[in-house]
């Protein structure tokens, strides 16, 4: 059996979730890079792979990588991929190459003199030369040059993963999927608790922990590019059965305009049962004796925002201490003086990036009982 190698990237700092979802599929050889992670994978697992990681942004195949310090040495390394292998003359493709500064050359050089070799390849080949569409190509070309080190790949999965296919209108800064997927993982949601989002913004937390719940693949509603290319076009994944969501997942929002979108999106999903409700946070009760809380509140990146935002911390905390005893909330943001500004102490702090931005998860487990109305620091050990 045919064996490729893989690089999936994800969202920086979900590296170790997505290693452990590869794992389970069983692709092999399994290790996780700054910002994604290598593996060996057969044909029906880089198809799988696309179907059901929940965490990666695409699965390209790697073609041809090693030390690369030079433009010519790049160019060499692309020519020596048997492109006519993975594609026709009459298909299209596209380069899209990712560089820093110590390559010395710029993006769209990059782009071109990769561009060049392969159509040099195929006209060493074939005698003949594929054209270029740089809006939906059949095969897409992925360079990433990188610290004297270049990877040659080729994208599996067209749009990015993150794209599931039931997303409509969003509210204000919407959480990408991958993203909110490694939220819950992270937060060890399987499905076998309740789950709230009181923050729920267009619905996406919603959306993924009813998926993980019914154990459905994030990638169904969509296509995928191996489809165009010739490994992989006649690979068929196994079928799959969906199981019955046993408990509550509810979702609110303040803002009544973005619940209409939240409660839009959960119906592209086929998720018409998920609860919605759009109240002020100090006027919510707990949907459940315990569970699990994963939430992306409001943070602003301009000073003036986070200055805004930060009032409504007490506040915050003070409903977290008053109405959620017995509930793991996670709370994920940009600004890591939040916890404090709640009035309570975070059992586990995970970096993360939402897109550029550097977000912490803070894990805040709130005390049931006796505890009661206390300050979470009281019964937890800092990290």
């Amino acid at each position: 059996m045919s064996m490729f190698t893989v690089f999936i990237p994800c969202p920086r700092g979900l590296e170790n979730v997505l290693a452990d979802e590869m794992a389970a599929l069983g692709i092999t050889e399994v290790k996780p890079y700054d910002g994604g992670v290598g593996g060996s994978a057969s044909p029906e697992q880089v198809a799988e792979a696309n179907l059901w990681l929940r965490t990666a942004t695409r699965v390209t195949v790697v073609l041809n990588e090693g030390e690369c310090n030079h433009i010519k040495q790049l160019y060499d390394m692309a020519f020596q991929v048997r492109w006519d292998d993975w594609f026709q003359c009459s298909q299209t493709f596209r380069v899209d190459a990712n560089v820093d500064k110590r390559c010395g050359e710029s993006r769209e050089f990059v782009n071109l003199k990769v561009k060049d070799a392969v159509v040099d390849r195929f006209r060493q080949a074939r005698g003949e030369r594929p054209s270029i569409d740089k809006r939906d190509p059949h095969a897409r070309v992925r360079v990433h040059w990188v610290d004297g080190y270049a990877r040659i790949m080729l994208d599996t999965s067209g749009e990015p993963l993150f794209k599931r296919g039931w997303r409509g209108g969003t509210g204000e800064a919407p959480l990408r999927e991958n993203l909110a997927a490694g939220l819950l993982l992270l937060a060890g949601y399987d499905g076998s608790t309740p789950f709230f989002d009181p923050m729920c913004g267009s619905g996406t937390l919603l959306v993924e922990a009813a998926d993980i719940a019914a154990n459905l693949p994030p990638g169904r509603y969509r296509q995928f590019a191996y489809k165009r290319l010739l490994p992989l076009q006649d690979v068929r994944v196994q079928r799959y059965e969906s199981r019955p969501i046993e408990q509550l997942i509810t979702g609110n929002d303040r803002d009544s305009h973005v619940i209409r979108h939240a409660r839009q999106n959960l119906r592209n999903a086929d998720y018409d049962d998920i609860v919605l409700t759009s109240m002020e946070l100090s006027d919510l009760d707990a949907p459940a004796n315990s569970g699990i809380l994963v939430t992306n509140p409001p943070y602003g990146e301009r000073l003036e925002d986070l200055q805004t935002i930060s009032r409504s911390y007490p506040a915050w905390g003070t409903w977290l201490k008053q109405k959620m005893p017995g509930w793991q909330t996670f709370w994920l943001t940009a600004d890591r003086a939040m916890p404090k500004g709640m009035g309570l102490s975070p059992k586990r702090k995970t970096p993360l990036f939402n897109g550029a931005l550097e977000c912490r998860l803070f894990s805040i487990p709130m005390v049931s009982g006796s505890a009661r109305g206390q300050s979470a620091r009281e019964s937890m050990r800092p990290e």
